[in-house]
């Protein structure tokens, strides 16, 4: 028998199917802390708390706070990360000296790729005139 006057609700219709059914609705505080334990990774978070990833995922993107509790466990895992690849270098692997290089002393010439710019990083200004264009584009 529906319990709202004569309307099913949602956790009736899946009882009926067979599904099972906990339901709850998440305090932002819940999501918050599953989001800080599973480093701000949405489909962990939301298996600790039961719930599908699109549930977490619109919960997030209603509310700032939320963002920030990800942005913040990135930022630390950034950080870890970097630590990790720095006591790589210390030991002289190879693999780790070479990513650094190519990363951060890009302006030591390390890059697989040299990009050129203008001046202050702008564009670079080419000015061929119209008769040369022709010349160029007819193939003389």
């Amino acid at each position: 028998m529906p319990s709202s006057g004569g309307r099913i609700s949602r956790a009736e219709r899946l009882s009926i199917m067979g599904a099972p059914v906990k339901w709850h609705r998440l305090t932002e505080a819940q999501i918050a802390d599953a989001l800080e334990k599973s480093v701000g990774i949405m489909s962990v978070a939301a298996e600790r708390l039961g719930v599908d990833r699109s549930t977490i995922c619109r919960r997030v993107q209603k509310s700032q706070r939320l963002r920030n509790v990800i942005d913040a466990a990135t930022e630390r895992t950034m950080d870890v990360a970097e630590a990790a690849l720095l006591r790589a270098v210390q030991k002289g692997e190879a693999w780790a000296v070479c990513f650094f290089l190519k990363c951060k002393a890009k302006q030591r010439g390390y890059s697989e790729r040299k990009e050129i710019t203008g001046p202050a990083g702008k564009p670079i200004e080419v000015n061929v005139p119209e008769d040369e264009l022709d010349k160029i584009i007819a193939g003389e």
